[in-house]
């Protein structure tokens, strides 16, 4: 696993490097104090490393190549759901439009709800809550 570096926080401190297994990160994001923390936590634990990249693109063109194209299917996608409840990747498309149609009054609602419970825990007039801060 990559490393997380704790540098945000006080850069003059001793650097801490721990491990990004799932177990590790979801633990210190449900019980990290700190919000600037928790959000160098989920940033880093979500990022691919840099030099990783050109290797999962090769494996995807791959993918691609060797389970669609071959095949005679337009992708990898298309491949897969064939034989599937979905069919295709435009119903899996079509799908989930519709389940975020249907969701979005009640997540408006609940991220509301996660707000006012950040202000009245940590304090201040926060906008917005991140994706570290909900575990």
């Amino acid at each position: 696993h990559p490393a997380l570096h704790r540098t945000a926080i006080d850069p003059a401190a001793p650097s801490v490097t721990l491990s990004t297994d799932p177990l590790l990160t979801n633990t210190l994001l449900a019980h990290v104090h700190s919000p600037s923390l928790r959000r160098e936590i989920y940033l880093e634990s979500h990022t691919s490393l840099p030099e990783n990249l050109p290797v999962l693109d090769s494996l995807v063109k791959l993918r691609h190549v060797h389970s669609a194209d071959l095949l005679g299917y337009p992708s990898y996608a298309h491949r897969v759901l064939t034989d599937r409840m979905a069919g295709s990747p435009e119903n899996v498309r079509g799908f989930l439009n519709r389940m975020e149609e249907r969701c979005r009054g009640v997540y408006r609602m609940e991220m509301e709800t996660v707000l006012n419970a950040k202000r009245y825990v940590e304090g201040g007039g926060f906008a917005g809550v991140s994706m570290g801060e909900i575990v």
